[in-house]
C-alpha cells in the first residue's frame, strides 16, 4: 500500500525510509499507509500536495467550469426575469400600430387604441414568457450535461480533499492560497474565510455606495442652497 511522505506528501513505496523527492526520513510511527480524505487530520505539507495535484487535474476543464457557472448564473437571472420591459416595449410597438392605422387607415377611437395597447402588450409578455421557459429548459439540460462530465472528471482525481461543489480550479487555487498564507488549517476553514472575505467586500461596496448617494445628496442641497440664496440676493437687489 502506497505510503506519503511526512514532509511533502510525495507517495512512497511501503518500504521507504527516505523521500525520493525532498529526502526526508521517513519515520514509520509517522507516516500513514493511506492520507484520510478529511483535510482536518492532513498536515499542511500533504495537504498542499493534494491541493496542487487537484488544481493540476482539475485544471484541465477549466473552460467547462466556466462554462458550467455561465449556465447556472443564467438560470438564476431568467428565473427571476421581470417581463415588464417586454410589456412596455410591445405596448410601445402597439401605440405605433395605433398611429399608423389612424393616420392611413382612419381607424381610431378608445376601443381601437386599448385593443392595440394592450393586445400588443399581452402578446409581448406571452411571447418573452414562452422564449424564456424554452431558454430556460435548454440550460437546465446544458447544466445536466456539463455537471455529469465535471463529476465523471472529478471522480478520476485520488484523494481529493475539496467537495466536488467547490472543485472549480479557481477555487481550490484560492482554497491552496489562503492555507499556504496561513489564514487557515483546512479546507473548511478556508472556505469559511472566502465566504467572510466575500462578506467583507459586500458590506465594503454597500458602504461606497451609501457614501456615493450621501455626497450626491449633499451637493444636490448644496446647489441648491446656492440656487435660493442667488435668487433671494437677485429679488432684493431689485426692490432697493
Amino acid at each position: 500500500m502506497a505510503k506519503y511522505c511526512v514532509e511533502c506528501g510525495h507517495a512512497l513505496p511501503s518500504e521507504a525510509k527516505f523521500c525520493n523527492a525532498c529526502g526526508t526520513r521517513q519515520d514509520a510511527k509517522a507516516m500513514p499507509a493511506e492520507p484520510r480524505a478529511s483535510s482536518a487530520n492532513l498536515g499542511r505539507p500533504v495537504l498542499l500536495k493534494r491541493l496542487d495535484d487537484a488544481i493540476a487535474h482539475l485544471s484541465r476543464k477549466q473552460q467547462h467550469y466556466d462554462y458550467f457557472d455561465k449556465l447556472v448564473a443564467e438560470k438564476a437571472a431568467r428565473q427571476s426575469r421581470s417581463y415588464a420591459g417586454s410589456v412596455f416595449g410591445f405596448a410601445i410597438l402597439g401605440l405605433i400600430v395605433f398611429v399608423v392605422l389612424a393616420l392611413f387607415f382612419e381607424i381610431s377611437g378608445w376601443p381601437a387604441f386599448f385593443v392595440t395597447v394592450l393586445g400588443m402588450g399581452f402578446i409581448g409578455g406571452t411571447w418573452s414568457n414562452s422564449a424564456n421557459v424554452k431558454r430556460l429548459e435548454v440550460i437546465e439540460r446544458e447544466i445536466t450535461g456539463t455537471e455529469r462530465g465535471l463529476r465523471s472528471h472529478f471522480s478520476e482525481l485520488r484523494d481529493c480533499p475539496v467537495a466536488f461543489e467547490y472543485s472549480n480550479p479557481r477555487v481550490v487555487s484560492e482554497i491552496r492560497r489562503l492555507i499556504s498564507a496561513g489564514r487557515a488549517d483546512t479546507v473548511k476553514e478556508a472556505i469559511n474565510c472566502m465566504i467572510e472575505d466575500a462578506h467583507r467586500e459586500k458590506v465594503l461596496a454597500q458602504q461606497q455606495e451609501i457614501a456615493r448617494q450621501a455626497k450626491k445628496a449633499a451637493d444636490a442641497a448644496g446647489t441648491a442652497s446656492l440656487f435660493t440664496a442667488a435668487t433671494f440676493l437677485s429679488i432684493t437687489s431689485k426692490r432697493r
